[in-house]
């Protein structure tokens, strides 16, 4: 929780809860297990509460300002709650580990992938395409 809680951006703004980056680090410092014990009881219970994945939604206004009076005028981020993101951001990871130490992940998988990117998909196209060619 320590790595988990270090990333926290300080200016990022809260979900509905309005619980910010510096809340979550100042009762990190204040109380250090209390985080990792109750992240690890979520875990063990297998509960992701239900706060934790509810979203704020904001419009925000694109630059042309002439669209302003239509929905496209706007772009829609979603704030979620940071307590939320503490606990799936472990999951993840160890999710990821067990996906590619047991070999799972299949070699056609390049998205939101460690070490492929949109270029290695290129050139791995590329290279099946130059064999099927006459």
């Amino acid at each position: 929780m320590d790595e988990v809680i270090g990333k926290l951006h300080d200016k990022k703004c809260p979900g509905p809860d309005g619980i910010d980056g510096p809340t979550v680090k100042r009762i990190h410092r204040i109380l250090p297990s209390f985080w990792v014990t109750l992240m690890n009881k979520c875990l063990r219970l297998g509960c992701f509460p239900k706060a934790w994945k509810t979203a704020r939604v904001i419009a925000i206004p694109k630059t042309d300002k002439s669209k302003h009076h239509t929905v496209h005028g706007y772009r829609g981020i979603s704030l979620l709650p940071i307590i939320g993101k503490c606990l799936e951001s472990p999951v993840v990871e160890r999710l990821k580990s067990f996906l590619e130490t047991t070999g799972l992940i299949p070699p056609q998988k390049f998205g939101f992938t460690a070490g492929r990117s949109t270029v290695d998909a290129i050139k791995k196209l590329s290279s099946r395409l130059q064999e099927v060619e006459p």
